[in-house]
């Protein structure tokens, strides 16, 4: 295989993942997250860029999948999951409202903010959910290639 042919066949993953990285640049600078606490969920907010960029690597690489209904399901599902995870994330920042707090102010005080408890259980939900998205959505499971 050539270099030319390899560059033909695979630009769209560097391209698809400059874009990822640009856009995940632009939210992580748009979000004010002061203290320790805030910015922890500010990077755990950023988890839907890169599951963004692999269902889509893995939706444009494995043409046999995107013909099965159940991996366009799992990748919903995935995709909606580490959603809900993100968006919880980003909940529990507004709740601290420009705070600068530690966890362990955050555990003394952030119960008292609206939106505070819930929000950390969406993530919690989103990620049990993406987890078994994820390996529910195995080729045994999902009968790929079977």
């Amino acid at each position: 295989m050539s270099v030319r042919s390899t560059i033909h066949n695979w630009w769209p993953i560097p391209a698809f993942l400059s874009l990822v990285l640009a856009l995940q640049a632009v939210f992580a600078n748009s979000i004010v997250a002061n203290g320790k606490h805030a910015s922890d969920h500010l990077q755990s907010a950023e988890v839907i860029f890169p599951v963004a960029f692999f269902l889509a690597v893995i939706f444009w690489a494995a043409r046999e999948a995107r013909k099965h209904g159940n991996a366009w399901v799992a990748g919903v599902m995935v995709g909606l999951a580490f959603f809900v995870v993100a968006l919880g994330n980003l909940r529990v920042i507004w709740a601290i409202g420009g705070e600068s707090w530690t966890d362990a102010q955050a555990s003394a005080l952030g119960s008292a903010r609206p939106g505070f408890d819930s929000a950390h259980s969406w993530v919690e939900i989103g990620t049990t959910v993406g987890v078994a998205a994820i390996v529910c959505s195995s080729p045994c499971c999902a009968g790929i290639g079977s």
